[in-house]
């Protein structure tokens, strides 16, 4: 009886197999994680370029440049100019936007616009963010489409503009 050392083609085929659905079955897991993880990174950017709002106005307001009730339009280019909103990295520079202000008596309200290279939030309140809805729900979060550029706050005769630094 010959004894042969070594698998026989059917035994490498079928654990090549194997292993093409394991890398299949990874590589899928891997990518949708990644993909929430990314969205969930740029919800966290979203509430700090509001919260970076938030900080203007309340500076705005004790330097006296406006007045109580005010409504006022950030740029994000006037945030991150101002060093209120900051993105370590490259990165930084791919986030475009406003975030508006509307004061009150008792209560502030914010409406943001902001983009980056690969999500937009249009009118994005902290309402319809959805930040205490169920673990995958995003609000008003979108890949961002090929050539979609984010709006800006309606310029009226009751705002102020920040733009520049």
């Amino acid at each position: 009886m010959n004894n042969k050392k070594g698998f026989a083609t059917i035994e490498v085929l079928v654990i090549g197999v194997i292993l093409i659905v394991s890398v299949l079955i990874i590589g899928t897991f891997t990518s949708n994680t990644l993909s929430k993880t990314k969205k969930e990174a740029y919800k966290t950017e979203v509430l700090r370029a509001i919260q970076a709002a938030q900080t203007a106005y309340q500076l705005d307001l004790l330097n006296k440049k406006i007045e109580k009730n005010a409504k006022v339009c950030y740029s994000i280019d006037w945030l991150k100019n101002n060093n209120l909103f900051l993105k370590e990295g490259d990165e930084k520079d791919s986030y475009k936007g406003s975030v508006l202000v509307t004061g009150s008596e008792n209560e502030f309200k914010y409406t943001i616009w902001l983009e980056n290279n690969e999500y937009i939030v249009l009118n994005g309140t902290l309402e319809n963010l959805k930040l205490n809805g169920k673990e995958n729900e995003d609000g008003v979060i979108t890949p961002k489409k090929d050539n979609q550029a984010s709006f800006n706050c309606q310029h009226s005769a009751n705002q102020i503009l920040r733009e520049n630094a």
